[in-house]
């Protein structure tokens, strides 16, 4: 990002967000949340050395700083990079307008051509620290720092001030507030959303106390803040709540990719799955810092930087789920957990493909080849006797019409599911239930759902899925899961 700001003059533009008036109660309080076992989770290091900050930047890239400067990881082949420059305490990565940008107690920078370049927007706010960075539509840039929260848009920078709420050390989050995208906002003793009105922004605090040390937003829509050691929750239907649980929440750290939300707790670390709160057994010593897009959380410490999986994901590189394929593509595959993996395999259509290279997992794929419609891609790693993870990438080609939620999916899960998973009937999170009655819900758990409605689990009190039905959600995955 390059941003035309002039050496002499800068112009600063204050956008005060009104107060909205106070929200609606909250419907009364579900019974408590569902408490599960211990969970045993897979433990990966990322590295040996002592880092003293790092940050995700939302694409599975890791950046860390240690003694030497500023470090990044590959995502894909674990290769460490150094950059030379001591930026002190991380404040946030973020990809923006194809470059990679970094706060650092040192500045901004941005990466350019594999080095660390001091950034423009860096000499417009010399004293902005180590800031939280959060990109936003329209190639927007929030930066909260230590004094204030700023907003970078069309070369200007904004100054959010929102009338009678703080905003120094603020922490962020994009979310939905009433179905309207939302900047969630957690700062001093205030938690808000800013919410779009024209070139401004209305701010809607919620009712209580707040002492946020943790926010984020998960897959299915919900905010979550760690605030004062309680856990409060902010559902997509306007349920708002604070936890009863059996521990205090210190932090906590999700991804709006992933249904996971992991908590640094008294009681150690915990992680919250589909509706239950369950304590992570025998995690390596660190702090919960980040939780990337495929779920899986990383923890700084004293022996170094750790990721923990509760699972063992297989992850696609080159092709996004539910893209259209267009041209030819290279697509790697990486088995995430490497213990006791004795092998992989790719199916193509439910028909083996041969890998191209079987060493680095790469397949070729082709759309002159491949007939109009939807595909899967799956693949398929051996760990031990009869133990195997499987994970699939649907895509389409050609002439391809979709399906939809509105006109598809959701009938199904209104006359299959809803007695069991619609909050209407109960089914809260807060309360121990699974709701799943939004589009977020699905695409969040697409892989269990398939997974489910294949072997014939559910729906339950109904007839099991034909293969047209199932064709119709694999479809609906395939076309991007379509509003």
């Amino acid at each position: 990002m390059r941003p035309q700001i002039p050496h002499a003059v800068l112009t600063f533009v204050f956008l005060a967000a009104c107060e909205a008036p106070a929200p609606i109660p909250a419907p009364p309080p579900p019974a408590g949340p569902d408490i599960g076992p211990a969970l045993a989770v897979h433990a990966e290091q990322l590295s040996t050395s002592s880092a003293d900050s790092l940050a995700l930047d939302g694409e599975l890239g890791l950046y860390f700083d240690a003694d030497g400067g500023l470090f990044s990881r590959n995502s894909l082949s674990g290769e460490i990079t150094s950059y030379g420059e001591e930026l002190g305490a991380l404040g946030g990565v973020v990809r923006l307008a194809g470059e990679v940008l970094i706060s650092g107690a040192g500045g901004l920078f941005v990466i350019s051509d594999g080095a660390l370049v001091r950034s423009p927007v860096a000499d417009a706010v010399p004293d902005l620290g180590p800031a939280v960075l959060l990109s936003g539509p329209d190639e927007e840039l929030w930066m909260a720092g230590e004094s204030r929260l700023l907003l970078w848009r069309d070369g200007l920078i904004w100054d959010v001030q929102p009338e009678g709420l703080p905003s120094a050390s603020s922490r962020l989050a994009w979310g939905a507030l009433d179905g309207e995208t939302a900047l969630w906002v957690g700062a001093g003793d205030a938690l808000y959303a800013l919410v779009p009105d024209g070139d401004s922004y209305r701010a809607h605090p919620r009712g209580g106390e707040f002492a946020v040390s943790g926010l984020a937003v998960d897959g299915y829509g919900t905010l979550w803040a760690a605030t004062g050691g309680e856990l409060y929750g902010h559902w997509p239907d306007g349920t708002e709540q604070r936890l009863e649980l059996p521990f205090s929440t210190m932090g906590l750290a999700a991804n709006p990719n992933s249904g996971a939300l992991w908590l640094d707790t008294d009681d150690g670390l915990w992680i919250h799955q589909a509706g239950t709160f369950r304590p992570v057994e025998g995690p390596p010593e660190g702090s919960l810092h980040a939780v990337d897009r495929v779920g899986r959380a990383v923890l700084l410490g004293d022996q170094g930087i750790h990721r923990l999986a509760a699972g063992r994901p297989l992850l696609f590189f080159g092709l996004e789920d539910g893209s259209e394929l267009t041209e030819a593509v290279t697509v790697q595959l990486l088995p995430t957990v490497t213990e006791q993996f004795g092998g992989l395999s790719v199916e193509l259509d439910g028909e083996p493909l041969v890998l191209a290279d079987s060493s680095d997992f790469i397949v070729q794929l082709d759309p002159e080849v491949l007939d109009d419609g939807a595909h899967e891609l799956r693949a398929i790693a051996d760990y031990g006797e009869e133990e195997q993870e499987q994970a699939s990438l649907f895509f389409s080609v050609g002439e391809f019409v979709p399906p939809t939620w509105a006109d598809d999916i959701e009938p199904l899960f209104v006359r299959d599911c809803a007695l069991c998973h619609s909050a209407t009937e109960g089914a809260t999170s807060a309360g121990g239930g699974h709701p799943m009655d939004s589009r977020a819900a699905w695409e969040t758990e697409i892989d269990e759902i398939l997974d489910a409605v294949v072997n014939g689990r559910m729906p339950l009190n109904a007839d099991p899925y034909d293969a047209a039905t199932i064709s119709l959600i694999e479809d609906w995955r395939a076309g991007g899961f379509l509003e």
